[in-house]
């Protein structure tokens, strides 16, 4: 079960996804969910890019489905 808080080992399944998952880790932390909406919010675990000459973590909002059904992401692990 995904809920907030848990921790995601991902896999890039296009180009967009590998890129993303090259650019920041392949490990990303859930911190919102809307079941409603299936979606997620999820974050990398570092600050990973630069902005306003700030450090920052990247966000994403990807399927609640990512087992299945996520364009540009495979699940491959739950680490916590």
């Amino acid at each position: 079960m995904i809920d907030t808080g848990k921790i995601l080992r991902l896999k890039g399944k296009t180009q967009k996804g590998k890129s993303r998952i090259n650019e920041h880790g392949a490990l990303w932390k859930v911190t919102m969910i809307k079941p409603f909406e299936g979606k997620m919010r999820i974050e990398s675990l570092n600050n990973t890019f630069k902005f306003n000459n700030e450090w920052r973590k990247d966000v994403r909002w990807v399927s609640v489905e990512i087992v299945r059904n996520d364009e540009n992401f495979e699940l491959v692990g739950i680490e916590n």
